[in-house]
């Protein structure tokens, strides 16, 4: 099943990414024409995406360095376009916690970082109940789900929020199943 979800997600993905802009002289942004409506997805984030995925490929396997996307070459250009103004390629943020880590971190620490996300969340999975495990999904895709188009993984409460909620839930969970085995 997650082998299944990750494909799904995967060409998911590939298909989006494809469709967010990827040319960003000013001939190209003047005439940038969106695919994905920018009533879904605002032009300002599409660009921000499509920037930061081209920064991705140029150094994919250890990134730009933890918090650096707005010090990256090019990242505080202002877009120029109709729909963006005077707003910037990456104003702070990818606003996008995959890209932010790809782009920062590269594939190795983008993946060491879901590898330890997914064992620390599975090994309270498998101790708790049927409701609990609803309460741990429903957390980690209203959490991972804002992650995506909102703030930078870096910031300080962020964070600090995932890891007290997870450990609230976590607490909760071996207390009940300690319980259980007495």
């Amino acid at each position: 099943m997650i082998i299944t979800l990750s494909l799904i997600s995967l060409l998911t993905g590939n298909i989006f990414i494809k469709n967010l802009p990827n040319k960003f002289d000013a001939n190209s942004i003047n005439t940038q024409k969106f695919t994905i409506p920018i009533n879904i997805l605002d032009a300002h984030r599409q660009f921000i995406w499509g920037f930061t995925i081209s920064k991705i490929k140029e150094k994919p396997i250890l990134g730009f360095g933890p918090d650096t996307s707005n010090f990256i070459e090019g990242g505080q250009r202002i877009i120029n376009s109709e729909h963006t103004g005077t707003m910037k390629f990456v104003p702070s943020h990818p606003h996008n916690f995959l890209l932010e880590l790809l782009l920062e971190t590269g594939l190795l620490g983008t993946l060491s970082f879901l590898i330890f996300i997914f064992l620390m969340n599975y090994n309270v999975f498998k101790k708790a109940n049927y409701i609990e495990k609803f309460f741990i999904i429903f957390f980690n895709g209203y959490y991972w789900g804002a992650s995506f188009v909102n703030f930078s993984y870096w910031q300080a409460w962020w964070q600090c929020s995932y890891f007290l909620i997870l450990s609230l839930i976590t607490a909760h969970i071996f207390h009940n199943s300690n319980k259980v085995q007495k």
